[in-house]
């Protein structure tokens, strides 16, 4: 079971950084398998001796608890996905503190995660030399983020938040004894290896992560030493980096160019203006789980660059958002205590290795709570199952040992219980999950090639996965509209609109903000001669979503449609502005002009 889990965090990175269908779905099933092995061999064998649960793990169930409650009235399908990440998150966490942390399995686990690291660090720095922007052969990196280096991940933000999470970490392991002379080696590699890729990521919100986590880490390893070594080691830092950032900003044009950008105002202070507006209208239980990209539209007005923005680029806010006071109570109360755990034990370690690992496991952590400020790591599978592995190894090695008295068998076989339930819940999520993607996706590609026959199959076929997976009826919908339109039976067509509409309905009782369902009751409205029900939706839509020039276009395309043309105008103009593509400028010129011959009729 170290074996499966360890592929997860090793590989998973590599694989897009787990935010995939097909690298999140072989995760979560391999996560629920361990942690089904793990609790039948708890059950099996309830040791009276151990290291009991990790800290915060009675905390971390309060908030599985209330996020379950939210997937019975939340966002189907989506709520229990966003459960299932939760739940194989502390499975992983539990597993590693319980298991990974025997014998010398942790350092083999540590030490082939430094060494990935180290790999995927000059993997970038070769991707760099030579111009590729491909990450792996699996895609080509979006051209918005130009040459910067994300390693096996899309973005590069999440590329150097894993950067730094192990720069800490693997600082100390390098310095101090107490791990071995292996692991000292691969410590000290794998920080001089990351360093230069961290910089071409050109992640301000990584710099500033790996800056509070290295900080962090030898303030407190000096610190041990007592308080005049403590205030020395801070003047030192403090000196250190102001060195660093000036020696930097006169050398570096990637940094200068960073910072300048800063200083004129990012995108993250709009988008974060606008997720306060929905915070305020659900302050206390949130929109529910994953339901922020769809919930934003309604309060977007100030941010004008993403259209589709998936997450605030503020975990607190994100969370604070979809789970309201409510679950970021529960979260931070669950990092609080694990952090103060984790601090205490630091103070009275008194073994070489307790202390190394503490130090760099409480810096790195540390950085990623302040590199999760500016991004969304905790959202990219990948990365949160990096920082529940050092989060677990760390609490399993350092944990002391319990006498016979404080772990009871009946305490084990509780625990071995409520393991199996989150594993099973995991694990058929994650099998569901795997087989509605690719279902759906042979859905798509036969609704293309416009046979009937497969597509209504494969749709059947998609609901017996996952049927409360509302994506499922939106494309049927989708396809029996289209279907409709050039259908010349006239009880045929019908038939295939009063099917569609009731998808469409189905999709909206489901995922109220979903903005295709209502565009594509637009399209039923509009085959049926219903024109001005079809145009006040479009209007609607348009109005309700300013920045998205795709709507703007349409309600133009509908009012010209109906002889409208002066009032489809700015609209098409809006559109234009917004995406600066041909198409809408050629369209706009034929407005004017149509609106400029129709002048003189007025």
């Amino acid at each position: 079971m170290i074996v499966l889990a360890g592929a997860v965090v090793i590989i998973g990175p590599w694989l897009l950084g787990l935010n995939r269908p097909f690298s999140l779905a072989p995760a979560l099933i391999l996560l629920g398998v361990c942690g089904v092995l793990s609790a039948i061999l708890l059950w099996r064998y309830p040791e009276p001796t151990g290291t009991g649960l990790p800290p915060s793990t009675g905390v971390w169930l309060l908030f599985l608890a209330y996020v379950g409650i939210w997937t019975r009235f939340g966002i189907p399908y989506d709520s229990d996905l966003q459960l299932a990440r939760f739940s194989g998150l502390l499975l992983l966490f539990w597993i590693l503190s319980q298991w990974g942390a025997r014998g010398d399995r942790w350092k083999w686990l540590l030490g082939l995660l430094l060494l990935s690291v180290s790999i995927m660090a000059w993997y970038a720095v070769i991707l760099n030399a030579r111009g590729s922007n491909m990450i792996l052969w699996l895609m080509e990196r979006p051209d918005d983020y130009g040459m910067r280096a994300s390693g096996a991940f899309v973005c590069p933000n999440h590329f150097a938040q894993m950067l730094g999470l192990f720069l800490p970490l693997s600082l100390v392991l390098a310095v101090y004894r107490g791990c071995g002379l292996p692991l000292r080696i691969l410590g000290g590699y794998t920080f001089l290896v990351s360093l230069y890729p961290l910089l071409l990521t050109q992640s301000r919100a990584g710099w500033i992560g790996a800056l509070v986590g290295i900080g962090l880490a030898v303030w407190l390893m000096a610190s041990r030493k007592g308080m005049r070594h403590a205030i020395l080691a801070a003047l030192i830092l403090l000196a250190a980096f102001a060195g660093v950032g000036f020696t930097l900003w006169h050398t570096s044009e990637i940094v200068r160019a960073r910072v300048e950008k800063t200083m004129k105002g990012d995108v993250r202070l709009q988008l974060w203006q606008d997720t306060l507006d929905l915070i305020q209208d659900h302050p206390v239980l949130g929109s529910g789980p994953g339901s922020f990209r769809f919930a934003y539209h309604d309060y977007q007005h100030v941010m004008k660059n993403y259209l589709d923005p998936e997450f605030a680029h503020n975990e607190y806010l994100h969370f604070t958002a979809e789970l309201g006071g409510v679950g970021i109570t529960l979260a931070a109360l669950a990092w609080g205590v694990l952090m103060i755990a984790l601090t205490r034990r630091f103070w009275k370690a008194d073994r070489d290795r307790d202390r190394v690992l503490l130090g760099g496991g409480l810096a790195a952590l540390a950085g990623t709570l302040a590199h999760a400020a500016f991004d969304f790591q905790f959202n990219i599978y990948g990365n949160a199952v990096l920082i529940i592995t050092v989060a677990g190894l760390v609490c399993g090695v350092t944990a002391p040992i319990r006498s016979d008295r404080e772990r009871k068998a009946g305490a084990a076989r509780l625990t071995a219980l409520l393991a199996l339930l989150l594993s099973a819940y995991v694990l058929v999520t994650g099998v569901r999950y795997w087989g509605v993607t690719r279902v759906l996706a042979g859905a798509d590609a036969a609704t293309r090639s416009l046979s009937s026959a497969d597509a209504e199959q494969l749709f059947s076929r998609a609901r017996f996965w996952y049927a409360s997976n509302w994506r499922i009826a939106l494309r049927e919908a989708d396809y029996l509209r289209k279907r409709s339109a050039w259908n010349r039976n006239p009880e045929m067509r019908e038939r295939q609109l009063n099917e569609a509409e009731a998808l469409y309905q189905q999709v909206l009782r489901a995922n109220p903000w979903e903005v295709n369902a209502r565009y594509g009751l637009s399209g039923l409205l509009w085959i049926r001669g219903e024109q001005e029900q079809a145009l006040d939706i479009r209007l609607r839509l348009a109005e309700q979503r300013p920045f998205d020039a795709f709507l703007q276009a349409e309600a133009a395309v509908a009012l010209d449609m109906m002889g409208r043309a002066r009032e489809a105008i700015p609209y098409m103009q809006k559109a234009w502005i917004l995406a600066r593509d041909e198409t809408y400028r050629k369209e706009l010129n034929k407005l004017k002009a149509k609106a400029k011959r129709a002048a003189p009729a007025g």
